[in-house]
């Protein structure tokens, strides 16, 4: 502890080590205060220090003159009044390291407490004014704008209804952003519109399918957009053309949920994930409408079969609801009405992790990475 006196380092001086002083050993008793974890205990233990040195300094008996015993007696009082101040420069440093250590719990509990979601005095806006059934709703990527079924597009802020689409002719079932200004949509009714706000036609419709589309979505760079039906098929669109550029048939049941793959850079094309109520999910190359790989969502055999999996069709349970890819495109993973989770490796198609949910009530709906990708995270109908 430094007292204002200068002291000679005694540790060897290095080019390679970054230097520290250490200096010789004192014999005097500074080992009674105690050593303390916060700074500014120990500039107050610093400070007592040096008031105590200025005070025994002065307390101190003359070297000379009055007897023997006056002498001790005033060294004796001199060596009390220095113990208790020392004991004093003690307490007080306990004392702020405490009410230090107790202000810095104290702000961690705020701070998981503001974490914690308050849903007291929550403001609710309600938009009504749909013309139909509302299934979906989608957020604008950059402005609060949110686009809801029946392809309406809301002022979050007023609530007001900025545009209203009226192309389709029964409900729609998905919608998607293309950017901040176009939006694509999909319905029972068998077609795809993108829409632009400000413009009151669509500026492209996609119609092929021969069921209803449950779920269309943009690649990442928004060049492919990709549309699934209840017609067992799912399609690849440009915006050149009003023609799928691919049509992709393998699936022998309804195709329920699609993904694309995050892009990266060990990918030179788009990559699509398909899932099925005949118990696979595929993965699919947009750039030549390949199929990769056929994962079997709800069978514990190898998971890479032949591009032909009709014989898990009909399978009790085996119903894939969802898939997902994980944020670095290595994995992906499924989840089925039978309450089976499976994850794969994108690369070769095998089956590295299952999980078995079977003793939880209902199905799984949806299944999603944690932004780590380290966790997934299922939703389970009928269970709390």
């Amino acid at each position: 502890m430094f007292d204002g006196t200068l002291k000679k380092c005694i540790a060897p001086f290095s080019l390679l080590h970054p230097h520290e002083c250490e200096t010789p050993a004192d014999d005097d008793d500074d080992a009674a205060v105690p050593a303390l974890e916060h700074r500014p205990a120990q500039r107050a233990a610093q400070a007592a220090k040096k008031e105590d040195t200025a005070t025994t300094s002065t307390a101190a008996p003359p070297t000379s003159g009055g007897s023997k015993r006056d002498r001790r007696d005033a060294k004796r009082a001199a060596e009390r009044e220095k113990r208790a101040r020392r004991e004093s420069a003690a307490a007080d440093a306990a004392a702020i390291a405490k009410a230090i250590a107790e202000s810095e719990a104290a702000m961690a509990e705020d701070k998981v407490e503001s974490l914690a979601p308050k849903m007291t005095n929550v403001d609710v806006m309600v938009y009504s004014g749909h013309k139909n059934d509302v299934f979906v709703c989608s957020w604008n990527p950059k402005y609060p704008v949110v686009a809801t079924g029946s392809a309406v597009v809301w002022d979050a802020v007023s609530g007001e209804c900025r545009q209203q689409f009226v192309f389709h002719e029964s409900p729609v079932l998905d919608v998607d952003w293309k950017d901040d200004i176009t939006f694509a949509s999909c319905g029972a009714d068998r077609a795809v519109f993108v829409c632009k706000v400000g413009n009151h036609e669509p500026i492209r419709s996609f119609v092929g399918h021969k069921g209803e589309i449950n779920v269309l979505r943009w690649d990442p760079t928004a060049t492919y957009l990709a549309s699934c039906s209840d017609d067992c098929t799912a399609k690849i669109w440009t915006m050149e053309s009003e023609s799928p550029l691919w049509e992709l048939v393998g699936h022998s049941r309804q195709i329920y949920s699609l993904r694309w793959a995050p892009a990266t850079a060990r990918r030179t094309s788009p990559l699509l994930a398909t899932a099925s109520f005949d118990g696979t999910a595929r993965l699919w190359d947009a750039v030549s409408g390949a199929c990769l790989h056929v994962l079997s969502a709800a069978s514990s055999l190898p998971s890479l079969t032949t591009p032909s999996a009709s014989d898990a069709a009909g399978t009790p349970g085996a119903d894939v609801w969802a898939v997902a890819f994980s944020p670095d495109a290595a994995l992906v993973a499924t989840a089925t009405v039978g309450r089976a989770v499976r994850v794969f490796r994108v690369a070769d198609g095998t089956a590295v992790a299952d999980a078995d949910l079977t003793h939880f009530a209902g199905g799984i709906y949806d299944v999603a990475w944690s932004p780590a990708g380290s966790r997934l995270a299922v939703t389970l109908s009928g269970s709390n």
